[in-house]
C-alpha cells in the first residue's frame, strides 16, 4: 500500500517536473524578429472593460513591436462575453488608443481558448489574404501551448514571447502546466 503511494508521488512529482520544463522552455528566449509581418496577440481576460494585467502586458509588448517596425499589422484574437464586449474589441480599443491606426488592427472575436485563437486566426488568414507567417505575441510561460496550437490550426507562428514583470509566475506556471495537461488529454485531433 505504501510502496503503490510512493510510486503514485513520485510519477506526478516527475511528470509535473517535466510540464514545469516545458512550460519555462521560453523562459531565456531571445526574439530576434528576421522582417515585419503580422503579430497576433492572444487573449488574455478582461476586467470589466479594461484589459486584464497581463493582456496589457501583451498588449504593450505588441505595441513596442509595431513601433520598432516589425509588426505589419496587430491581430487581436479574444471572444468572450465581458458584458457584450470580446477580448478582441477592447483589444483594439486600447492598441487605437496607444497610436496603432485602426486599419493596422485586425479582430478575431469568436475564440474561447488558445486553440480556437490559432484556429480562427487560420481562418481569418486566409479569408484576408495576409501573410500566413505572424509572430506570436504572449507570455513566455504560455508559448509552448501557444506554439502547439498553432501547429495542430496549421498557422505558421513564429515565437515573440516575454516575461511578466507583473504576474506571480509559480500561480501562472502552475496554471498552465494543468492547461497543459487538458490541451494534451481534450484536443488530441486537428481543428
Amino acid at each position: 500500500m505504501i510502496s503503490g503511494l510512493i510510486i503514485l508521488i513520485t510519477m506526478f512529482l516527475i511528470g509535473y517536473y517535466i510540464l514545469w520544463q516545458k512550460v519555462s522552455r521560453f523562459e531565456s528566449f531571445d526574439f530576434q524578429p528576421d522582417q515585419p509581418r503580422p503579430g497576433l496577440v492572444l487573449g488574455a481576460a478582461l476586467r470589466g472593460e479594461e484589459p486584464s494585467p497581463a493582456l496589457k502586458e501583451r498588449l504593450d509588448y505588441a505595441l513596442t513591436l509595431y513601433r520598432q517596425g516589425w509588426l505589419t499589422e496587430v491581430i487581436c484574437s479574444g471572444g468572450g462575453d465581458y458584458q457584450h464586449v470580446s477580448e478582441a474589441q477592447v483589444m483594439r480599443a486600447y492598441l487605437g488608443n496607444n497610436g496603432i491606426p485602426t486599419t493596422a488592427i485586425v479582430t478575431e472575436v469568436h475564440s474561447m481558448n488558445t486553440l480556437e485563437n490559432l484556429s480562427q486566426t487560420n481562418r481569418l488568414l486566409k479569408k484576408r489574404k495576409l501573410d500566413p507567417d505572424v509572430y506570436l505575441i504572449t507570455h513566455d510561460y504560455h508559448m509552448f501551448r501557444a506554439l502547439q496550437s498553432a501547429e495542430r490550426a496549421g498557422v505558421t507562428a513564429l515565437p515573440a514571447p516575454f516575461a511578466s514583470k507583473h504576474l506571480r509566475m509559480f500561480y501562472h506556471k502552475t496554471r498552465e502546466c494543468m492547461a497543459l495537461i487538458k490541451f494534451f488529454l481534450l484536443s488530441s485531433t486537428k481543428v
